[in-house]
């Protein structure tokens, strides 16, 4: 038995589709019938919950016995060979397997990638499909594998036709607030919402973590004057940035090629891609990193930022925050 999706803010027919087909393998399973999952291609804007809503998924189905795999952005032939041992089990002989429940998500879709055309088919088909490429064999059953695509573009045509596509919208103004309340665990004051409001974008979560920071655990409500301390802590210009995000950015500086997302989360000391990819959506909302083939880079901004940090550490030792 798959949870439906519950207590999520907005994004209601977004919610309601993917709670359609959690239903229909709920009643497929009941009645002991096979269920074909339809995959899926989330579209929108970036920062509107896309990876987001695709982990929530993963994880009631990995209450129910799946897997979550997350397939970064162009990958190689070497993630295809590993991701086939993790979805399935397949005899070298006779190239016959069986799978692995799996929840597979495929983030930045238009990517090109080796297993591009691969995947066309494994979106187009009800029969479970065997390729083999590279001595790599992949196996996929649409009955035990769900696919999962995120993308802010508009896939290839032959993609499309084969993906049930939804789109995620604005969030409202009254949405954005509620999203506010929820991750900063906290109540916050009409006035203290809109003093963050004009100075900062998604920033909930940083607001979260800065609290902790400056020993703000006490309060039940954040005040004007609350907030107002928050945002004095909260970085250079401020721009809500701490210091695993300065790792994150420190490394995509030192390097001269896009830095995978796996390789910012080692860098962070993050436990989640789930984190690192929060994080790097707030660095992309303050227009300091930008997405580009095989990973993100640093923005000129970003390079500004981080040439004028070091220039005020190289002036003045920093002073702990109290």
């Amino acid at each position: 038995m798959i949870k439906p999706l519950r207590g999520i803010i907005g994004q209601k027919e977004v919610v309601h589709s993917l709670n359609k087909v959690i239903a229909a393998k709920n009643r497929a399973d009941k009645k002991k019938k096979k269920f074909i999952f339809p995959p899926v291609k989330l579209g929108g804007l970036t920062g509107l919950g896309k990876s987001y809503l695709a982990e929530t998924v993963a994880e009631r189905l990995v209450e129910a016995g799946f897997q979550f795999i997350t397939v970064p952005a162009k990958p190689g032939w070497n993630f295809y060979r590993d991701l086939a041992q993790k979805i399935s089990s397949i005899d070298e002989d006779s190239g016959s397997g069986y799978a692995i429940p799996s929840v597979i998500f495929v983030d930045e879709a238009h990517e090109k990638n080796p297993i591009k055309e691969q995947i066309k088919l494994i979106t187009g088909t009800e029969k479970p499909r065997l390729w083999e490429r590279n001595g790599t064999k992949l196996f996929s059953d649409l009955s035990q594998h769900w696919w999962i695509f995120a993308s802010d573009r508009e896939l290839d045509p032959a993609q499309n036709r084969r993906l049930m596509e939804i789109i995620l919208s604005p969030y409202e103004p009254k949405e954005k607030k509620e999203l506010l309340k929820a991750m900063s665990d906290k109540k916050i004051a009409v006035d203290a919402l809109e003093y963050f409001e004009k100075r900062m974008k998604p920033m909930a979560g940083h607001v979260q973590q800065v609290a902790r920071e400056i020993n703000l655990e006490e309060p039940d409500i954040i005040t004007l004057a609350v907030a107002k301390s928050i945002i004095k802590h909260m970085g250079l210009f401020p721009q809500g940035l701490i210091k695993k995000d300065l790792e994150a950015m420190v490394r995509m500086a030192e390097s001269d090629r896009p830095v995978p997302v796996e390789v910012l989360k080692a860098t962070a000391g993050d436990v989640k891609v789930k984190a690192t990819r929060a994080r790097i959506g707030w660095l992309m909302a303050l227009n300091l990193t930008e997405p580009k083939r095989g990973g993100y880079t640093l923005t000129t901004q970003g390079k500004n930022y981080l040439r004028k940090l070091q220039e005020l550490q190289t002036r003045k030792p920093a002073r702990a925050i109290k």
